[in-house]
C-alpha cells in the first residue's frame, strides 16, 4: 500500500503541474488546429482601422504576429492583446521594422472605427515608445473572414448576436503568408516570441516551447532578457530526488524484510 501511495504521490508533485501546463488547442470543432508550412491566401481584403481597403499580400512585407479576435469580445479576447502589449514592450525587437503585429477582427459587424478605438487603448499600454503603425487593427466581410480563419485552423463558435467561444494565440506568418509559428494562450515569452519571429524571417516552421521556457526562465526587466532559474529547476531536481530517495527507501526496506521471511518460518515449524 506504501508503494502505491508514494507513485500517487510523485505523479502529484511531478506530473500533474506538467500536464496542467499543455494547452488544449482544439476539441471537436472548436478550437485551434496547427497548420504550420501550409500558406494563408494573400490575395484576401480587409479593411484598415483607418477606413482603407488593403490586400493581405500587400500588408505583409515582414514577420507578421497574426491576432484572430473580435473588439468587443469580454473574454479572453482582451487577455490576448493585454499580452501581446506586454511581449512587444519586452523584446529588444523593433516594431513596424523586423516584424508587425495585425489584428483581424472575425466579427463581420465590426468597422474600423471601433478598430481604431481599440489601438490607441493597446498601443498606451506598450511601455516603450514604438512606431504605431507596425500594429495594425482590420475589419473584414464575412467571405475574406471566413476565409484567413480557415486556413490558420482557427474554429469557433457562435454564441449569441455578438459573441463567440473561442481559444487565443498568437500565429506567426513569414512575409510570402506562411504558417510559421502558434504561440498559444495569452501571456508571451519575449524569447519564445522572438524565436517566432526569427523563423518566420528565414521560413522555417516550427513549434512552440513556451511553457517549458516559463518554467526554466524567469524574466529579468533591467536586463529585458529572460534568465535560467536556478532556484525553482534546482528545487525541482531536489524534490524529485527526494521523492525517489523514499520510494527506494521502502522498496529495499520491503525487499530485505521478504528475505528473511522464510527463515522466520522455517524457526517457527522447528519449534
Amino acid at each position: 500500500m506504501r508503494r502505491y501511495c508514494i507513485l500517487i504521490l510523485i505523479y502529484w508533485v511531478v506530473a500533474m503541474p506538467a500536464v496542467a501546463q499543455i494547452p488544449t488547442a482544439a476539441v471537436g470543432d472548436l478550437g485551434i488546429f496547427e497548420r504550420t508550412g501550409q500558406y494563408v491566401d494573400t490575395t484576401l481584403r480587409f479593411v484598415t482601422e483607418h477606413g482603407d481597403t488593403v490586400v493581405l499580400g500587400d500588408v505583409l512585407d515582414k514577420p507578421t504576429a497574426l491576432l484572430l479576435v473580435f473588439y468587443r469580445c469580454r473574454g479572453i479576447c482582451s487577455p490576448l492583446m493585454d499580452g501581446t502589449a506586454k511581449v512587444i514592450g519586452e523584446t529588444d525587437l523593433i516594431l513596424g521594422e523586423e516584424y508587425q503585429v495585425l489584428n483581424i477582427s472575425f466579427n463581420p459587424r465590426e468597422d474600423a472605427a471601433l478598430a481604431r478605438e481599440k489601438k490607441r487603448n493597446y498601443i498606451a499600454q506598450i511601455t516603450r515608445e514604438v512606431d504605431e503603425s507596425g500594429w495594425m487593427f482590420f475589419t473584414g466581410d464575412s467571405l475574406n473572414i471566413a476565409s484567413i480563419t480557415d486556413s490558420v485552423g482557427f474554429k469557433y463558435l457562435p454564441n449569441g448576436p455578438d459573441d463567440y467561444i473561442h481559444a487565443a494565440a498568437i500565429i506567426m506568418l513569414s512575409p510570402d503568408g506562411q504558417i510559421i509559428r502558434y504561440l498559444m494562450g495569452t501571456d508571451f515569452l519575449p524569447f519564445d516570441f522572438k524565436m517566432a519571429v526569427i523563423e518566420a524571417n528565414a521560413g522555417r516552421p516550427g513549434r512552440t516551447i513556451n511553457k517549458i521556457l516559463q518554467y526554466c526562465f524567469n524574466y529579468d526587466p533591467d536586463g529585458r532578457r529572460y534568465v535560467f532559474s536556478v532556484t525553482r529547476v534546482a528545487g525541482t531536481a531536489i524534490m524529485v530526488a527526494i521523492l525517489l530517495f523514499v520510494f527506494w527507501l521502502i522498496f529495499s526496506k520491503k525487499n530485505r524484510s521478504g528475505g528473511k521471511l522464510p527463515e522466520a518460518d522455517e524457526q517457527q515449524s522447528t519449534n
